[in-house]
């Protein structure tokens, strides 16, 4: 579990360190994470992510944690936010929430969390 972490904030790092280069003045990241629905297993995965990428990154990580409550109107509004907001990077968890985000956020970098069949998705969308 812990390697699987770690691949997710390696992922996350390499986002996060193209836009510092993209964007030098930048002091500090925000990092939107979608949570589809409350589950302990989502906790877990939102504090597992939060903890490697915070150990492993060298500018300062402030995360925006949303709730969708398993309602999809409610988690395409977060989306839609996240992608008018100041979030740097949108990590949702989930196969399903990771291609609804891939419809709506198109201008920041995405990060699916717990989430497959994602490369043939983004093929698909460019």
């Amino acid at each position: 579990m812990k390697k699987v972490f770690k691949i997710i904030a390696l992922s996350a790092l390499t986002a996060l360190s193209t836009l510092a280069i993209a964007a030098p003045a930048t002091q500090s990241v925000t990092v939107g994470i979608l949570v589809p629905m409350a589950l302990p297993a989502m906790t877990q995965i939102v504090n597992g992510f939060e903890k490697s990428l915070s150990q492993e990154s060298k500018v300062p990580v402030k995360y925006v944690v949303k709730n969708a409550q398993g309602d999809i109107n409610i988690q395409r509004s977060i989306l839609q936010e996240f992608n008018s907001s100041d979030v740097n990077l949108v990590a949702p968890i989930g196969t399903d929430a990771s291609q609804m985000t891939m419809a709506i956020v198109r201008n920041k970098p995405i990060l699916g969390i717990a989430a497959n069949h994602l490369k043939e998705q983004a093929k698909k969308a460019n």
